[in-house]
């Protein structure tokens, strides 16, 4: 064959467009030096943490077609001695986009997973993991981790986003939770941002498919803005077989310009025994240092209406995301 031909149909060849799927690459790195103490002085640590920052996440888009992966990359998770945590998947999905419509599957938050939007989730100072969140069948019905085999429908309804959510898995499966059903609607209705959900909880109570154990969870509120101060109010509650429980938490964020803000909460835990009853505070400063880190710092309490079990953390950390 000509030697030009060959050259030609090479410059060809490579030049040709190449169907390809977007990949966005982002993540960020997190952590905290905090002083916690507690009523039993043998619980009470100095250190460097990661309450759940540290992450690389890989989102990727072929025409109407999208998927996530996300790693856990927080100080700890690739450490392969028998008793601490491995590198664990965040998300781990794919889906479709249907118009106003959109499908997924896979591994990924439940509907109610930060539906409050706290805005120190995944520092120590959280509200999750707290007595602000009461939770029957696990943190991952809350705003804790992530819950597998479930597939997830989001539309618009109006002037509302909602999203229903469903375990397809069964325990043949490996999946702990069999039937878990999850719904959630967020809004804005004037100048209120609305918030509503609700989920089943797990199916770990079960003997073989047949559910014997009654679980429900459920976080309403709303939050307003009054000029450069945004109050919020939520209510959650959770049943666990007839154990009830439930808390009111009110937080206000007040911004001071220059990407200074403060923030503080309070909540209020009841249900249960009366025993169990506690209040957690929390006052909290952050700096936006640049549109990719900020700073923050802070204290929390939890104090229990029975005695021995009060604690209380103070430290500062930092944000960097890319």
């Amino acid at each position: 064959m000509n030697k030009k031909l060959i050259a030609i149909a090479i410059a060809t060849a490579m030049t040709a467009p190449v169907a390809m799927a977007d990949v966005k690459v982002s993540g960020r790195v997190g952590g905290h030096l905090t002083i916690y103490s507690h009523d039993n002085a043998a619980n009470d640590w100095t250190g460097f943490s990661d309450a759940g920052q540290t992450r690389l996440q890989f989102d990727a888009t072929a025409g109407d077609a999208f998927a996530r992966i996300a790693l856990d990359e927080r100080l700890g998770r690739d450490n392969a001695t028998p008793t601490s945590y491995k590198r664990t998947k965040r998300d781990n999905y794919i889906g479709y986009n249907f118009g106003d419509m959109s499908a997924a599957f896979g591994r990924m938050a439940g509907v109610a997973k930060n539906i409050e939007k706290d805005p120190y989730i995944a520092t120590f100072l959280q509200s999750r993991g707290t007595p602000a969140e009461p939770l029957a069948g696990g943190a991952q019905y809350g705003s804790s981790s992530f819950i597998d085999h479930v597939i997830t429908f989001k539309m618009k309804a109006g002037a509302a986003n909602v999203a229903i959510q469903y375990d397809v898995g069964d325990q043949s499966a490996g999946s702990p939770n069999e039937g878990h059903t999850g719904i959630a609607v967020t809004g804005k209705g004037g100048p209120v941002d609305y918030f509503f959900a609700y989920n089943n909880g797990t199916a770990s109570g079960q003997s073989g498919s047949t559910p014997n154990n009654d679980q429900s969870n459920m976080k309403l509120g709303a939050s307003m803005k009054f000029g450069k101060v945004k109050a919020t109010l939520v209510y959650q509650a959770a049943d666990d077989n007839g154990a009830d429980q439930s808390a009111i938490t009110v937080r206000g964020d007040f911004g001071l310009g220059d990407g200074l803000s403060v923030n503080a909460g309070v909540a209020l835990l009841s249900g249960v025994t009366a025993a169990a009853d506690a209040t957690w505070l929390r006052v909290a400063v952050m700096k936006k240092l640049n549109a990719n880190a900020s700073a923050y710092a802070g204290y929390t309490s939890t104090t229990y209406d029975a005695a021995g079990n009060d604690n209380n953390t103070l430290g500062g950390g930092m944000i960097v995301k890319f």
